[in-house]
């Protein structure tokens, strides 16, 4: 119903079409999120829409699918709240999808406070140096006020670079990165305030999927901290930007507003979407060929 245009944009970046190109399991994360996304969206904003079993599945699914990538995204599942009770097929079913994903998700933070509290002996990736998952959670229960100032001054120290900077959306990986780090923030800031259209997420919906999103991005931290870095290290080891790709189409909607007025015929409009992103890639490309081949 509404992010056809961001969506297309955010899915031709370098970044996103690297992914899927190579041999890697980002592209499964980023590709069912997109279409989790794109139900979730329309079953908010779009009155004349019916939020019945089938969209649901294809939600659920979707996010599932993309939580046995990482399983951080698997609180994405509680977005489905914010879908307003009239759109839903009855309220028996508003009453049984919402207290179901409800009681999914209660369970598996039981698993996880389990983990917790039962993770003795448990070593994290030997990539990170000398780690302990056991050690670390211990670290952070003991110290969650210098823990948490720390994972704030990190999340907004990348703030930029892992939503619409160069990092998120602009790399080949270790080959190299788009060179202009601030046309990519006016091209993706152009497109998130552009692309509007005539219908407004309510601003209490706006702040929960805010939360959600918010809480997701502390797990994404929280993890690498985990498995990756030395215990009661003052920095966090092993976050990449690849990882918040998931979170963006729903981040980028908070910002939409039907009161910015976009009076660009939509043939060019739409021409601008597919064509930008893509000339960024197509240029990069012939960089690299460029600089390979010598």
């Amino acid at each position: 119903r509404i992010g056809k245009g961001i969506m297309t944009v955010l899915a031709l970046m370098p970044t996103i079409l690297f992914q899927a190109s190579v041999y890697s399991y980002d592209a499964t994360a980023n590709a069912f999120a997109f279409l989790a996304m794109s139900y979730l969206i329309t079953a908010i904003v779009d009155k004349e829409n019916v939020f019945d079993w089938k969209q649901c599945a294809v939600f659920v699914g979707g996010i599932a699918i993309a939580s046995c990538v990482r399983i951080v995204y698997a609180p994405l599942i509680l977005l489905v709240l914010f879908v307003p009770k009239a759109h839903f097929s009855s309220k028996r079913a508003w009453a049984i999808i919402k207290g179901g994903l409800l009681g999914v998700c209660a369970i598996g933070a039981l698993g996880l406070l389990y983990l917790a509290t039962h993770s003795a002996g448990i070593e994290g990736d030997l990539r990170g140096g000398a780690v302990s998952v056991s050690g670390q959670i211990e670290y952070i229960m003991h110290n969650p006020v210098v823990y948490g100032k720390m994972l704030l001054f990190h999340m907004w120290d990348w703030l930029g670079a892992y939503t619409i900077g160069n990092d998120a959306l602009g790399q080949f990986a270790h080959l190299r990165g788009f060179p202009f780090n601030f046309v990519m923030y006016v091209i993706m800031l152009f497109f998130i305030f552009t692309d509007t259209s005539d219908v407004d997420i309510k601003p209490l919906t706006r702040v929960g999927i805010a939360a959600i999103l918010f809480g997701t991005a502390i797990g994404i931290w929280t993890s690498m901290y985990i498995f990756f870095t030395p215990v009661g290290f003052s920095g966090i080891n092993g976050v990449q930007a690849r990882y918040f790709v998931p979170l963006l189409i729903p981040l980028y909607l908070l910002f939409n507003t039907k009161y910015i007025q976009n009076n660009i015929p939509k043939r060019v409009y739409h021409v601008l979407c597919i064509m930008l992103p893509l000339f960024i890639t197509s240029g990069m490309m012939f960089v690299l060929m460029t600089v390979l081949s010598k």
